[in-house]
């Protein structure tokens, strides 16, 4: 793995290059992290490309639906060395305390993660901010918070480099926005339960907009 202080920018993150040394030592102490920053910065992306270049299997998940992700995807969850849990700010107050066991533990319930080296999360809130607060003992378990910078926060030379450097995958397509929109509620309903809310979508049906689908979908959510 390169050393130099340009790791992080050859991953295509631009303005972390300040916070390359503590990400870099999470790598090595095999700690937690979590990376606050705004829906649409690809938080997300960050521990995956890392995860390419260290070579060791990697899987995202939607912290929400993180029982249901676990079960449905057991074999594959047992392989996984590097995890990172997509919007911890947006679950309910049990899923936070499996998500404490899971980090803790390599644990939730009766299925264990043996090969699990790293687990960080991502949320797009700080905790006095969310509409469901990230419980305190959540947050101890975390050995490194980092703010990360936004699109908007970068300058014209960074922002060139990031839409330069996108991967092929995920340059800019077509996207039904009917299809869109229910993978989007698809994603945020056990949320949607809780709070006891009705989606109800109406217009074309064939309306369409041209976007990076990954993006978007992440700052919609």
């Amino acid at each position: 793995m390169p050393g130099n202080s340009l790791f992080i920018e050859s991953l295509n993150f631009q303005n972390l290059e300040y916070k390359e040394p503590v990400l870099l030592a999470a790598l090595a102490l095999e700690k937690p992290v979590l990376l606050i920053g705004e829906y649409g910065c690809s938080n997300n992306k960050l521990l995956e490309r890392l995860s390419k270049e260290l070579d060791i299997s990697f899987h995202n998940c939607l912290a929400p639906q993180l029982n249901n992700t676990l079960m449905t995807n057991e074999e594959k969850m047992h392989k996984t060395e590097a995890l990172n849990l997509d919007l911890i700010d947006k679950t309910s107050e049990d899923t936070q305390y499996d998500i404490i066991s899971l980090i803790t533990k390599s644990k939730i319930k009766n299925i264990s993660l043996k090969n699990l080296k790293y687990c960080w999360a991502t949320t797009g809130s700080f905790i006095e901010k969310s509409n469901n607060p990230i419980c305190f003992q959540l947050m101890e378990t975390f050995y490194f918070i980092i703010k990360t910078p936004s699109f908007v926060d970068l300058d014209e030379d960074d922002r060139y480099l990031v839409i330069k450097n996108t991967d092929l995958e995920e340059k800019s397509l077509k996207i039904n926005l009917k299809k869109f929109i229910n993978e989007i509620v698809k994603n945020l309903e056990i949320p949607i339960e809780i709070k006891n809310q009705q989606i109800v979508i109406e217009g074309n049906e064939k309306a369409s907009f041209i976007g990076d689908y990954k993006w978007q979908q992440e700052a919609v959510t």
